[in-house]
């Protein structure tokens, strides 16, 4: 039997998150947040403003860095590891090296609607052991959306027991802690109320 879910997934942050894509740091497990240039004409005027948004796949490649940390896979977004058989997280995620097997889920990428937003900013240096000092250059500058509630739809199809029970409990761990170095408080509100379904047998 196959399972399917469809559902609004309900992301709050209560501290800073969201790395954006140029900071100079960001990790496999961080959410990445893009900016896009609009144009606004309102009372006969025209006016440059950015917009932030969470790509679909920074969303999907966060969650599947969860799942790897409770899986025995070697294989990453970046490292597909797979042989002779594909792997729990190319099954659900995507991948599979040769083998290649599309992905079993979907985001909705996130268009943020919040004016003002006041982005946070941090440095992090990198050390030069031989010295132990800073290294030359090593001055790194990364900036971060404040706390906020933010909404997306997931979808996942086909999935069979073993996937279903692993998803989830990849879920829970992505929701419950918040893995990524730059939202640790990040969670999941609804997450009891996710629901698998049977799929209906086709012919």
């Amino acid at each position: 039997m196959k399972y399917r879910m469809e559902t609004e997934l309900k992301l709050k942050f209560s501290s800073r998150w969201g790395v954006l894509q140029n900071s100079s740091f960001v990790g496999q497990e961080d959410i990445v947040v893009n900016k896009i240039p609009k144009i606004i004409y309102d009372q006969g005027k025209l006016s440059h403003v950015l917009e932030y948004y969470i790509p679909s796949s920074s969303l999907k490649g966060s969650l599947r860095a969860a799942a790897q940390r409770i899986s025995k896979s070697e294989c990453t977004s970046l490292n597909n590891r797979c042989k002779d058989q594909i792997c729990l997280i190319c099954r659900i995620f995507g991948g599979g090296g040769a083998s290649y097997r599309p992905s079993k889920l979907q985001f909705m990428s996130i268009y943020l609607t919040q004016k003002d937003i006041t982005l946070a900013r941090s440095s992090q240096v990198v050390l030069d052991r031989s010295t132990k000092s800073v290294r030359k250059g090593g001055l790194f500058f990364s900036q971060y959306l404040p706390p906020m509630e933010v909404t997306t739809q997931l979808r996942a199809v086909h999935l069979s027991e073993e996937e279903r029970d692993f998803l989830l409990a990849a879920l829970k761990l992505w929701g419950d802690m918040g893995i990524g170095r730059k939202h640790r408080s990040f969670k999941i509100k609804n997450l009891d109320d996710f629901e698998f379904k049977p799929m209906e047998a086709t012919l």
